[in-house]
């Protein structure tokens, strides 16, 4: 992978782990089903990078944030029964948009170009 690409995702690890983090505080976000769903799938998508970057490909600048970022990320907690908050009609946000979803498809597409 190229220094360049690692930097953008190792970039956006560090953008999901900031809105991980913030939302795990958030009454409703916390215990919802896309809370854990996102994380779940933004630590296997972090375990896949780390298989194929070693460390020392990832910039020295960035090594600090990258840690942290996966740190966030590593021990973010997620219930064991998380609720369904969407179709529960318990999210206030309107057109079904989702503050993690959309943080993890923005990683996504950053893992993929």
């Amino acid at each position: 992978m190229s220094e360049d690409r690692t930097i953008k995702v190792v970039r956006a690890i560090n953008y999901v782990a900031g809105t991980i983090k913030h939302h795990a505080g958030e009454p409703l976000c916390a215990d919802c089903k896309s809370y854990s769903a996102v994380v779940e799938s933004v630590r296997e998508l972090i375990s896949h990078f780390n298989e194929k970057v070693s460390p020392e490909a990832v910039p020295q600048m960035f090594r600090p944030m990258f840690d942290e970022a996966q740190t966030i990320i590593r021990d973010a907690k997620v219930t064991d029964e998380p609720i369904p908050r969407r179709k529960t009609g318990e999210c206030a946000l309107p057109d079904k948009r989702c503050f993690l979803k959309n943080s993890r498809k923005f990683f996504n597409e950053c893992m993929e170009h």
